[in-house]
């Protein structure tokens, strides 16, 4: 039996499981409650009866001790708890204020004193927050911090960085071709490589990550908790390399709770921004009014409840940009033929870089609008059996008027819905069946901004977009070369899992099935795009190069595919204060096929004799790696002492990431390959010049002989991750824990971006060396740009973490010491990382260096305190009661990037890929001096002799920090019951820090000089100091 036959009889097999004994993404949302009943002498005592009660709905398991007196609740909604523990002849013992969290295991233990089963004890408090059962590391961010921390956009998935090991990406890029979602990267893992689940539903979307265009994760008002998981997570999770993300929403209770709100923001009390400021100027127009509602209850008391949210964001929001355009000398010497292109950049405003170049400051407005909805149905049918559902609905919309002449327009519509069917059969055991869906769509556009006008908005007979032309130096003009998107992704799960208690062994198995859906139309420069290697040539209208699609291309594909797994997972608690957690997984994929039919491979892509003519019609996209994923996890948790004050965890497991429709690179090749096809490239040369602007037209037949492919390795090995961590968790007072840990990250087989028509070196003095007049290697081609799975990673890390859960002061605290490096992290090329050039420097080499992710220190501290002022009566009381003071504070250093020699260039006589320069003898390879005016030295760096390949090292420069503190100030005002007002107002950035972006990191102008703009910085990240006013009422 070959390997596509056992897969498809596996995928079967799955299927049946999953019906019949009625997953891996079922545990994400929920808990587990054990412990132990013994008398007061330690002796173990069966057949105890446990009772274990939620409190909000009312919902009860009931259980047996077994023979070793212990009992296990698997597969419990989060939620206040209390636990009942009875047996003749001794007195009942009651246990409450029980919080029970996502991906907890609660230990409740019972010590019972002979009696009257009549005679109760009551006993209020919580159990030992210290985990003594599981290996994984992570963090809970709890729903008081969701709620009383100050979020900049209300989006929760900011505050992961509570979570050690876990970085906002701040090269990451955002763009209709990576996503727009906040880019997480965590353990040295990129930013495409986590799993984010709601209430057990995966959320991935097209770009493998979640958010709207707007960025955020709305919901705070929603989302109960959410777990980060980080590393040796149980064999139930797969799919991916990084994080597993756990949020859970809320349910209705049997009480009828519910909020107003409204946020409100305007330019009024904020700073203003460093790039205003800078250039004397106003601050700009800003209006922000986030609002909604939510409202749950029960439909049936203790049986059916129903909980609803509604969000509504929007904003004007004012941006000041600097572009790099023509001078007025320049204009006013162009020739008829470019003048009118060059009266299409705005005229310079503010600094001149030099006779041909000044800068253009500009004040923006970007409108983002969105809508969010979610309603969750809860039932128990009765005491043994319960189902919910849950939709939720995101629209987001932004106008960015982000270009030097276009903009933007960007649409997206997300949706989730979950159902699941929960069955507790005897003591033991527990069912999930869960039904998942997913839809993410994306409408991605260009417009010509009001008041520009362009002599033509395209180059070829395609009207649909905008073309382009690049300029050394100048901003680009025109619109996105990727423009237009419109993308519809969807994802149907079914899953399946069944909870064992056996004695000593706690036993979880599953499966779980997906079928992906993604229908996308995507283009590339197929309005043309020209290049121009210096402003000189673009006067003489000579362009370098022109890329345009040839007539007849079709950028439509239906994609399909399925995704599996399934997995066995032992929680063996082989001494009471020791358990090993032992586990495999096996995850295999269908093909990723078409349902046109329209695929096509260049099988041995970087064949010097290939020509166009040589690609393959192929019935999936590239041969499948998946069939041997079998990934065994295992780890042990020790608590030392045996009192659950200390524990000792540690773990260590194989992790994949899957090869999916979803993945970032696969639309490039489901699209870019001939027959069905064909992106081409016109070459300018001393005898042959480009007919600009009217070369698609006059020099059709020079054009279709020139081919460009976008390709995956065919045959790819499969990308995985080992990871190991240990910790040491230790409760120091009550309520307060610390934990200090490693983890450590092997990545192997994982992709990267490589140019194959490159031309061959030959070594001189040790360095690679290019003779004048070496050909391309592949000469019937253009530009070749291959993705590759031979990249790897290292990741070390030590991280510390303080938690205190108080009533009155909750603070988490979050310390990362790591280091991240890679061979290659850019898989989609420029719009990956905004640091790093897409491509290896020199054909296949690898290229070690620090990761485009790769943060050093990171410091992240949050705090929300209950003032305990004004207790007492008399109006000065009445005034200082009830307030609230909180805090996040955000600490990190900068990542790296790498420095260019800049375009037109071309000193390694490498076309398309990134051109290093030199490192100067004895020159530092970081040689940051601070400041925005020069933040790095650019003269550190030399302009190599013609023909050798840089040596500068990959991402050597270490960008600017982030640092911000954000602050909020609550009062409730009671209204009498359970009604309130809360008044809040907060404060982003209070301390008004410029967060700068990356500085310039093109050195050298085509003379050879170094540019005049080179390492400047003109740009921050982050906002300003902004003040939010908020008003809430609940009940």
């Amino acid at each position: 039996m070959n390997v596509r036959s056992f897969v498809q009889r596996f995928a079967g097999a799955t299927a049946v499981l999953i019906l019949f004994t009625s997953g891996m993404l079922a545990q994400g949302a929920t808990g587990i409650i054990t412990g132990t009943v013994t008398d007061e002498t330690g002796a173990v005592l069966p057949g105890a009866s446990v009772t274990i009660r939620n409190d909000d709905t009312a919902a009860a398991r009931d259980l047996a001790t077994d023979a070793d007196g212990r009992f296990r609740a698997p597969d419990l909604l989060p939620g206040p708890y209390s636990v009942t523990a009875t047996l003749q002849g001794f007195a009942t013992i009651a246990r409450s204020g029980i919080r029970l969290t996502i991906g907890r295991e609660a230990v409740v233990d019972f010590s019972l004193k002979v009696g009257q089963i009549a005679d109760v004890v009551n006993v209020v408090g919580e159990a030992s927050t210290i985990d003594t059962r599981t290996s994984s590391t992570g963090a809970l961010i709890s729903e008081e911090q969701i709620k009383n921390l100050p979020l900049n956009g209300r989006s929760f998935i900011e505050l992961a960085t509570l979570t050690p090991g876990v970085q906002l990406t701040s090269g990451g890029g955002r763009n209709t071709s990576a996503g727009f979602g906040q880019k997480i990267s965590v353990n040295g893992a990129r930013y495409t490589q986590n799993l984010f689940t709601l209430d057990g539903t995966m959320m991935n979307d097209q770009f493998n990550q979640a958010g709207s265009a707007t960025g955020n994760m709305l919901g705070v008002e929603a989302i109960r908790e959410f777990q980060v998981l980080t590393n040796s997570f149980s064999a139930e999770y797969g799919r991916h390399t990084g994080a597993v993300v756990n949020a859970a929403t809320k349910t209705g209770t049997n009480s009828f709770r519910g909020s107003l709100f409204e946020f409100h923001r305007n330019e009024a009390l904020d700073a203003n921004r460093w790039e205003a400021e800078n250039n004397n100027l106003a601050k700009p127009d800003f209006q922000r009014n986030q609002f909604g509602f939510s409202l749950g209850g029960p439909i049936m008391r203790e049986r059916t409840f129903f909980f609803t949210n509604y969000e509504g964001l929007r904003e004007t929001l004012g941006v000041t940009r600097t572009f790099n355009v023509p001078s007025l000398a320049v204009r006013a010497s162009a020739g008829p033929l470019v003048r009118p292109f060059l009266n299409a950049y705005p005229e310079p405003n503010s600094v001149v870089l030099d006779a041909q170049r000044g800068q253009y400051i500009r004040q923006d407005q970007r409108d983002t609008a969105e809508h969010y909805f979610v309603t969750r149905l809860d039932h128990r049918f009765s005491t043994n059996q319960s189902m919910f559902g849950r939709y939720t609905f995101n629209d987001g919309e932004v106008t960015d008027p982000e270009r030097v002449n276009t903009g933007a327009i960007t649409k997206t519509r997300l949706q989730f819905m979950t159902v699941e069917h929960q069955a507790v059969r005897g003591a033991g055991l527990v069912n999930r069946l869960q039904f998942g869906y997913t839809s993410s769509r994306l409408d991605g556009f260009d417009y010509v901004l009001d008041g520009i006008t362009f002599p033509r908005t395209t180059f070829t007979d395609v009207d649909r977009g905008i073309g382009t032309i690049a300029v050394s130096g100048l901003n680009d003009w025109g619109g996105s070369t990727t423009n237009p998107k419109f993308h519809e992704f969807s994802n149907i799960q079914l899953s399946d899992s069944v909870s064992w208690t056996r004695g000593a062994h706690n036993l979880r198995l599953g499966g779980h099935m997906e079928y992906q859906r993604y229908d996308l139309t995507s283009d590339f420069t197929t309005m043309g795009s020209f290049v121009f290697a210096s402003i000189n040539t673009l006067l003489a209208g000579t362009p370098r190069t022109f890329d345009a699609v040839q007539p007849g291309s079709d950028t439509s594909r239906r994609l399909r595919q399925y995704v599996f797994g399934v997995f066995v997972q032992d929680d063996w608690q082989i001494r009471s204060n020791l358990t090993l957690n032992l586990g495999v997984r096996y995850e295999p994929t269908s093909d990723i096929t078409e349902v046109d039919g329209k695929l096509a491979q260049l099988i041995d892509f970087a064949s010097p004799t290939a020509s166009g003519a040589d690609t393959t019609v192929v019935d999936a996209v590239v041969k499948n790696p998946s069939y041997r994923n079998f990934a065994p996890r295992a780890g042990f948790a020790w608590d030392v002492a045996g009192n659950g004050k200390t524990s000792l965890r540690g773990g260590t497991g194989i992790f994949y990431d899957l090869l999916t429709a979803n993945t970032n690179f696969v639309q490039n090749t489901a699209v870019r390959v001939t027959p069905f096809f064909q992106r081409s490239r016109i070459s300018s040369t001393g005898s042959a010049p480009i007919d600009f602007p009217e070369a698609y037209f006059t020099q059709a037949a020079r054009l279709a002989g020139n081919a460009q492919l976008e390709g995956i390795q065919y045959e790819p090995d499969q990308p995985t991750m080992v990871k190991w961590n240990l910790n040491v968790q230790r409760a120091l007072l009550e309520r307060t824990s610390i934990e200090v840990g490693y983890t450590g990250t092997r990545g192997s087989n994982l992709f990267r971006q490589i140019y194959t028509n490159g031309r061959e070196a030959i070594e001189v003095d040790g360095r690679l060396f290019v003779p004048a007049g070496t050909p391309l290697r592949q000469p019937n081609f253009g530009r070749m740009r291959l993705r590759v799975s031979d990249a790897e990673s290292w990741y070390n890390g030590l991280t510390v973490g303080l938690t205190r859960r108080d009533p009155s002061l909750q603070t988490q605290v979050s310390y990362t010491l790591g280091k991240s490096e890679d061979t290659g992290a850019s898989a989609i090329g420029g719009n990956d990382y905004d640091n790093e050039a897409g491509g290896s420097r020199y054909l296949f080499s690898e290229d070690k260096g620090l990761s485009p992710f790769d943060v050093r220190h990171s410091f992240v501290v949050s705090a929300n305190w209950e003032v305990p002022f004004g207790r007492g009566p008399g109006v000065v009381s009445a005034l200082i009661r009830d307030w609230s003071v909180g805090g996040l504070i955000r600490l990190k250093s900068g990542s790296p990037f790498s420095v260019q020699n800049g375009p037109g260039l071309e000193r390694g006589r490498q076309p398309d890929a990134p051109d290093y320069p030199d490192l100067c003898p004895g020159a530092n390879p970081n040689p940051v001096l601070g400041g925005a005016t020069q933040y790095f030295d650019p003269t550190a760096f030399c302009l190599q002799p013609a023909g050798f390949i840089g040596n500068a090292p990959r991402n050597s420069v270490i960008g600017p920090g982030f640092a911000t503190v954000d602050l909020i100030l609550a009062r409730g005002i009671e209204l009498g019951g359970t009604r309130e007002v809360q008044i809040r107002v907060e404060a982003f950035n209070i301390l008004n820090r410029a967060n700068f972006a990356f500085p310039t990191a093109q050195l050298f102008n085509t003379d050879g000089t170094y540019r005049s703009d080179a390492g400047r910085i003109t740009s921050t990240v982050g906002t300003p100091r902004q003040i939010q006013l908020g008003a809430k009422i609940v009940w």
